[in-house]
This record gives structure tokens, sequence and C-alpha cells, in this order.
């Protein structure tokens, strides 16, 4: 129980990251899709070569890839976003990425990178589902005990929750008083409030 409180209480608001990550190639971004810009930044097509391509923002880097069509450097500006996409955690995107890049007319100078940055979301994807399949202890059911995986637990608890929030919210409507604004409470919010969405 006492991990559900732990769980309940990092729920919170949020801060702003404060830290900026450094990886092996010389650019930089931060811990949030707020420290990239709002539009794209303009970019000459006839100067792209790996190392700028590795400058770009994931916004610029989407802009450019539908200026290529399919053309060359395309691939490799669409390695590129997906790379970023998978770093914020948005393996979904990632992979829709590296699909379009294996379309593009320069895949074969990417092919192992894509084929690597491919396999790093299948082995995150796998590691969450196996994390989230351990058995986290027993929720008594009706008169007898059950065995339950972390994320039905969690989800279960997601699910209540909501339930519950929609019957409040229901009672408060039905005598007159519009408190809560269901629509503001969603994760499509959530994630504009944290920065993580537009």
């Amino acid at each position: 129980m006492r991990r559900w409180l732990l769980v309940l209480a990092a729920c919170g608001p949020k801060s702003a990251p404060q830290w900026i990550e450094h990886d092996a190639q010389p650019h930089e971004h931060g811990s949030s899709v707020a420290t990239q810009p709002a539009s794209a930044k303009p970019v000459d097509l006839s100067k792209l070569s790996p190392a700028t391509i590795d400058e770009l923002d994931e916004v610029t880097a989407r802009v450019v890839v539908d200026r290529l069509a399919g053309k060359a450097p395309a691939a490799r500006v669409t390695l590129r976003a997906a790379r970023l996409a998978h770093h914020r955690g948005d393996d979904v995107t990632a992979r829709a990425d590296l699909a379009r890049a294996a379309a593009a007319a320069d895949e074969t100078d990417v092919h192992a990178e894509v084929a690597a940055l491919a396999a790093a979301c299948a082995s995150y994807d796998f590691r969450l589902r196996a994390v989230g399949a351990v058995s986290e202890g027993t929720v008594q059911i009706g008169s007898r005990p059950r065995r339950r995986a972390r994320l039905t637990i969690l989800g279960q608890a997601i699910h209540h929750a909501t339930e519950h929030r929609a019957q409040i919210a229901g009672a408060l409507a039905t005598n007159g008083i519009d408190a809560i604004d269901l629509d503001a409470l969603d994760l499509w919010a959530y994630g504009i409030a944290e920065g993580l969405g537009a």
C-alpha cells in the first residue's frame, strides 16, 4: 500500500527540467519538447551534410524531410527525427520515422543505423512489457486473493480514479455546480501543460 501512496504523491505538478543531456554527437537537446523551437528553422537543402543534419531540431528535421520528398538525404534526416523522438520516449513516432527512412533514396547509407535504432525501440518495448508483467502482489477480489501484474494494478488504479472523477463531476453538475471540467483533466491537457505537445 505504501508504494501506491508514493505513486500518488509523485503525480503532482512537475517542475521544468534543469539538465541538458550531452550525446556523443556534437549536438545538445533538453529533456523537454519545450526546449525545441515552436517552428522550423530555415534550412538550405543544398547545404545539408551529416554534420548539419545532426544539428537539426525535431521540428525542423520533419519539415526538411517533407521538402526532400524521398530524395537524398531524406533517410539521414528522417533518422535524425527518429532519434530525437526515441530520446523523448515517443517510440511510436520513431518507428514511423524509421519506416519512412527505409523508403528514402539514401536508405543504404544509413541502413545499419536505422536497424540499430529499430532494435533499440523494440528492446525498450519488450523491457517495459516484461517489467509490467511482474506480479506486484495479491489483490482481494470478492472472497479470494488473486495475484496481479504491475500494469494491471496500475491500469485499474487509473481507470478507477477516472470513474470516480466522472461520478463526482456528475453529482456536482446535477446540483448546478460546474466546478470540475473533465476535459481539462485528460492526458492531452496534462501533456500540453508539461510541454509534451501542442
